[in-house]
């Protein structure tokens, strides 16, 4: 050791699917391990989310518990409960379905100017 600097392993276990990008959850799983429960910390706030988002996402969570499975280690992956810090709603998630780009493209510009 060259002096005692904090080491900060920052993961989230339900971001796995970033596998294409070389993340793996079973080291994230053994680091934390390794680190020891007293040398953990949990982020259980939202800060980013509107929180009908969140709300959704703790329904889902909530309603499939056994949602992301370890088979290596012969067990489900915990999801707590997250609290939302937005109070203001934000826009939502809008699914185009049209194939003429002229259409798609001026209904981004205008979405841009309306939202500007």
């Amino acid at each position: 050791f060259l002096g005692h600097k904090p080491l900060y392993l920052v993961g989230d276990p339900k971001q796995s699917i970033y596998r294409f990008r070389g993340a793996d959850l079973y080291t994230y799983m053994q680091a934390k391990e390794d680190l020891g429960k007293n040398a953990q910390a949990h982020l259980l706030c939202n800060y980013r989310s509107t929180p009908a988002l969140v709300e959704a996402l703790n329904a889902l969570f909530s309603q499939t518990p056994d949602l992301i499975t370890l088979p290596k280690l012969k067990m489900t992956l915990p999801i707590p409960h997250i609290e939302a810090a937005k109070t203001e709603e934000g826009g939502g998630i809008i699914f185009c379905t049209s194939t003429d780009e002229k259409t798609l493209y001026s209904y981004i510009v205008h979405e841009i100017a309306r939202l500007h």
